[in-house]
């Protein structure tokens, strides 16, 4: 039986014969983050649209200390990004 937050419930009996019910959940790449570096930041920027289109984003692309544009976005799919530029203005 499908749970509507994405939880599969199965039902199963023990050892005693009574019944035992348990959900699962699914899960999309949880932990996982990946790391993108560019020369270009306007390919970086690009880039970091592209991702963030459907997903959400948690920092802006946009310049920091330690990079001239960076950004960070979770993609429709669950997966965290990291997009930076190396190049300097």
């Amino acid at each position: 039986m499908d749970h509507p937050r994405g939880a599969e419930i199965t039902r199963r009996h023990d050892p005693d014969g009574r019944r035992q019910a348990r959900t699962t959940r699914r899960r999309t790449a949880i932990g996982v983050s990946v790391a993108l570096r560019f020369g270009d930041i306007d390919e970086a920027r690009a880039v970091f649209e592209q991702l963030s289109d459907g997903g959400a984003v948690a920092s802006p692309f946009g310049a920091t200390f330690y990079s001239p544009g960076c950004g960070t976005t979770r993609d429709r799919y669950g997966t965290s990004w990291l997009v930076m530029t190396t190049e300097s203005r």
